[in-house]
């Protein structure tokens, strides 16, 4: 079970040991919603499913299912020390993507969406935050990366240790937070981004 006394390589265990029977649960559950639901033409249908493990960490797993494809994403969460903070696996489980408390108290307010349960509020990020592009900015030392996020509503600023294979999602900023011309964005992001120091083993804040 997820705790906030944990080490990040005890992170990586707990995670390591859970995500594969979450995601072939996700495969059993996926089979029945096509099942039931039959999308047709272009039609996607959005589900989730709440799901508590074997090991009794809190997962969300979000499902899209249209008549060609289906896919799903998949987010664990738990409470910190300051609060709440939720991990999703990549790749199946090669990168853990932190998205701290003050992430999505930001994603919260910046987008005045006026969500009280940390559940509605992930759900919501999942599903406008279900595929990404992560672009670096500056190196700050070897393989560790600032990068940002162009998601639907705005930027997603955080940290890519590429040695460590976790990405730390730190804050979130509107596009009008950021009206200036393209070449200038760079530079108001690294000068954003500079206000959260990256240390290895505070995931959360």
């Amino acid at each position: 079970m997820l705790v906030p006394s944990m080490t990040l390589a005890e992170i990586k265990k707990e995670i390591d040991k859970d995500f594969p029977i979450v995601r072939n649960k996700g495969i059993y559950v996926q089979r029945k919603l096509l099942h039931e639901y039959k999308p047709k033409g272009g039609e996607t249908i959005v589900k989730y499913f709440d799901y508590v493990s074997k090991y009794k960490n809190n997962w969300i797993i979000r499902f899209g299912l249209n008549k060609k494809n289906t896919f799903s994403n998949h987010i664990t969460y738990y409470y910190g020390d300051k609060g709440l903070l939720a991990i999703a696996p990549v790749d199946n489980g090669a990168l853990l993507t932190f998205h701290t408390t003050h992430f999505f108290k930001r994603f919260n307010e910046r987008l005045n969406l006026n969500l009280t349960l940390p559940k509605d509020i992930i759900r919501k990020f999942m599903n406008e935050n279900d595929r990404y592009e992560v672009h670096q900015l500056e190196e700050y030392s070897r393989g560790v990366f600032s990068i940002f996020v162009a998601a639907r509503n705005g930027y997603i600023l955080g940290t890519h240790d590429k040695n460590l294979r976790i990405i730390r999602m730190n804050t979130f900023i509107t596009f009008e937070m950021l009206k200036c011309d393209q070449r200038s964005v760079a530079d108001k992001l690294n000068s954003e981004m500079k206000k959260y120091p990256y240390d290895p083993e505070k995931f959360n804040g």
